[in-house]
Order: C-alpha cells, then sequence, then structure tokens
C-alpha cells in the first residue's frame, strides 16, 4: 500500500485534532527567550488503550487518561537535551502530551503515539 493510500485510509477513520508544538527556547546575554509555539491542524484514529496495552503501563499511570493515536502527523516526545517540550494533542476540549511514540514506515507509513492528559 503506498503512502498517499495509507493518509486516506487513516483519514477515513479518523477525527480532527490540533497539535500545539513549542520549540525550544534560547539564551540571549543571559536572558531567557521561550521558543515560538506552532499550532498544527491534524487527523488521526483516536483510540482508548485495550486491557494489554493498560497492563503494560505502571500503577502510577494506570490512573491517567491516556489513549493510543495513529495518525500520519508526525509528533513528538519530549528532549530534554534539546531543551524541546512534548507535543500537545488537543481534541474534544481535552489536552493531552505525547508521551511515546512509534514509527512505521513499513508498508503504511504512519506514527502510533500514546498521549496522556494534562490539565490545562
Amino acid at each position: 500500500m503506498s503512502i498517499a493510500n495509507a493518509t486516506n485510509l487513516i483519514a477515513r477513520f479518523s477525527e480532527p485534532f490540533t497539535i500545539t508544538r513549542k520549540a525550544a527556547g534560547t539564551y540571549t546575554n543571559g536572558t531567557y527567550l521561550p521558543g515560538a509555539i506552532t499550532t498544527i491542524s491534524a487527523v488521526g484514529s483516536i483510540q482508548p488503550l485495550s486491557g494489554r496495552e493498560q497492563l503494560s503501563l505502571s500503577e502510577l499511570q494506570r490512573a491517567k487518561e491516556i489513549y493510543k493515536i495513529y495518525t500520519a502527523t508526525e509528533l513528538f516526545t519530549v528532549d530534554e537535551s534539546a531543551g524541546k517540550k512534548a507535543d500537545l494533542v488537543s481534541f474534544q476540549g481535552k489536552v493531552f502530551e505525547v508521551q511515546k511514540i512509534e514509527k512505521w514506515e513499513y508498508d503504511f507509513s504512519y506514527f502510533k503515539a500514546l498521549i496522556m492528559r494534562v490539565e490545562a
């Protein structure tokens, strides 16, 4: 299946969501300047975790509202070495932080991410 077909398949079973991405900040003359904030509209299949997936989480994480999302739009987790924060995903009036990413580049080209609810 081509990349275009995979994107069409994901879009067919998807709902819209918004990604808020914060670029790494910089220091200029000793003053910290926060990075730019970018808002991206995307679509993805957002689903609850299966029982097996929930069991793979720590006990503390199981108490949180966590979903998996399949999307053709690349998402990013926190990168402390680069000073970048994780992407925030907003849908149905709630905000979630990207926790884990799996990139699939075989027959399909898409990303599977775990997102955990954060208080806005």
